[in-house]
């Protein structure tokens, strides 16, 4: 079965996203073909650069740079007839080239591209579209565009038209599914991966707390990644403040790059904080297992757009703490997260309103190997794999039915 994923404008330079969730679905039973449209200029806060980026080249993958900056991710609709003149062609080329049975597209922009490509080659392939996250809802988040103006507008009719027109589409939770239904009956939910490796080790948990100067009496909180829009900083430091008040003996481990976490939580927790910039996924597993609980901050801000991104994500670091066998600390907003640890007893929910905590405080080591037993039953990359395998039968109709797990 050929197989061709496709993903526009996402940044691959030094992107464990992609060696993780993306390159981790490649399997004996499928012939995958990777396609990546990645920007040339890689524009952020503090610089500008091109994009020199080869680390994906391979057999069974292609890199072509288009010359945009990956400010554009978050597309004003005038430039897509530019984006589509980009890149258009060379996957029209690669679809007659490869022949795919099913195109997998990662982002909206991705299946709203295959989809003109389908109409124009007349070319006979299905379309599973997986977009990962409520991208007009995400544009107004980041600042690229207004709620309910042009731009927004615009971009809720595409995505409209790209998920109807889409063979299959997927959410990565199941409120997300319920969203995606309204535009295509053919929606399932099927998870961000989390490799299999991510298991909860009681031996090596000892040692390294011990490695870390970590005391056994003291209960560890950590934070992994980047934060400042789907997390907000200020919501974090509420959170460990309020958890300060029950637990004087407390330490923060915080993997990642923000300067302004690391200012901030330092200014408020000094010497109780490890902050340890960005580390290899191997590290992070080994700084999870050391902890107590996991936090998923969410925000305080308000907003239709905050509040939809909030009920469909679960965040894909939750479901690496599960699989490591680590209580999270989860933000109400972030409605089915929630609904994981509340219905499973995973964890802490916090309410900002009510300045509160409700769950379980005290985890053994035998509750811990449950957790993330239960948890890569559901988000593990061999569980996702074989979910991805029938859904690409089922819409071939080489199986009679797909069962959603």
């Amino acid at each position: 079965m050929n197989v061709l994923y496709l993903t526009v404008l996402e940044n691959t330079e030094r992107n464990n996203i992609h060696e993780n969730q993306i390159f981790g679905l490649r399997s004996t039973d499928i012939n995958y073909k990777f396609l990546f449209f990645s920007p040339f200029f890689i524009l952020n806060r503090t610089h500008l650069k091109i994009n020199r980026n080869r680390f994906y080249k391979s057999v069974d993958c292609r890199e072509f740079k288009i010359p945009i900056f990956s400010y554009n991710f978050y597309l004003h609709v005038i430039l897509l007839p530019y984006l589509l003149l980009c890149v258009l062609p060379i996957l029209i080329y690669c679809i007659v080239r490869y022949k795919p049975r099913i195109v997998h597209t990662r982002n909206l922009l991705s299946a709203f591209v295959a989809v003109i490509a389908k109409k124009i080659s007349r070319n006979d392939f299905c379309i599973v579209s997986d977009p990962r996250s409520v991208y007009p809802e995400e544009g107004v988040i980041i600042k690229r565009w207004k709620y309910n103006r042009f731009n927004y507008r615009m971009w809720k009719k595409i995505e409209a038209w790209t998920f109807k027109n889409s063979d299959a589409c997927l959410g990565l939770s199941e409120l997300f599914k319920d969203y995606l239904m309204q535009y295509n009956r053919k929606s399932y939910f099927i998870p961000a991966v989390v490799n299999e490796l991510n298991v909860f080790d009681g031996g090596q948990r000892k040692m390294l707390r011990k490695k870390l100067g970590i005391a056994d009496n003291d209960c560890v909180l950590i934070y992994v990644g980047s934060i400042g829009l789907w997390h907000d900083v200020n919501t974090l430091i509420q959170i460990i403040k309020l958890f300060a008040l029950k637990n004087k003996n407390f330490k923060i481990i915080a993997l990642s790059s923000s300067l302004e976490l690391k200012h901030k939580i330092m200014n408020n927790f000094g010497e109780k904080v490890l902050f340890c910039g960005t580390v290899p996924s191997i590290k992070v597993r080994e700084y999870l297992t050391a902890s107590d609980f996991g936090i998923i901050p969410g925000s305080a801000k308000c907003g239709y757009a905050y509040e939809l991104l909030y009920e469909t994500m679960i965040a894909s670091k939750a479901e690496e703490y599960l699989c490591t066998g680590l209580p999270i600390i989860v933000n109400e907003r972030i409605v089915n997260l929630k609904q994981y640890i509340e219905r499973n007893n995973w964890g802490i929910v916090y309410s900002g309103e009510k300045k509160s905590f409700v769950g379980n405080w005290e985890y053994l080591e035998k509750e811990r190997k449950e957790i993330s037993s239960e948890a890569l039953k559901l988000f593990s990359v061999n569980v996702v794999k074989m979910q991805l395998k029938e859904l690409y039968k089922n819409l071939l109709n080489l199986n009679n039915e797909f069962v959603n797990k």
